[in-house]
């Protein structure tokens, strides 16, 4: 390789590295987001924080996900692993049951 194509080369690999100043990295979507318990626990947790909002008594619409997502930091979610099998499942969803018993009467 001839010393001007490896300088070439270098000044390209510099030149697109580096994001741009004003790009933020934005934190992975939560499992809790994909999941049916953890939508309905995230929704109760919106409806009881801001009651005004109209929202589906049944399911939780798409757009509704970016109010939400922060209710998964709100209630301390954001390290909770998500279940690999059958049994981390079902223990899952009693989990998230008993928090949606806490979140509904304000029980800390």
């Amino acid at each position: 390789m001839t010393r001007q194509l490896r300088q070439t080369m270098q000044a390209r690999f510099r030149q697109h590295t580096f994001p741009s100043p004003d790009w933020h990295a934005t934190p992975a979507r939560h499992w809790l987001m994909d999941d049916p318990s953890g939508r309905d626990l995230l929704k109760m947790a919106l409806v009881l924080d801001r009651p005004t909002i109209p929202i589906p008594l049944v399911g939780v619409p798409r757009h509704l996900d970016p109010l939400i997502e922060p209710y998964v930091n709100k209630l301390g979610l954001r390290d909770l692993p998500q279940p690999r099998n059958e049994l981390d499942q079902l223990l899952m969803e009693l989990q998230l049951l008993k928090l949606m018993v806490k979140v509904i009467f304000r029980i800390s």
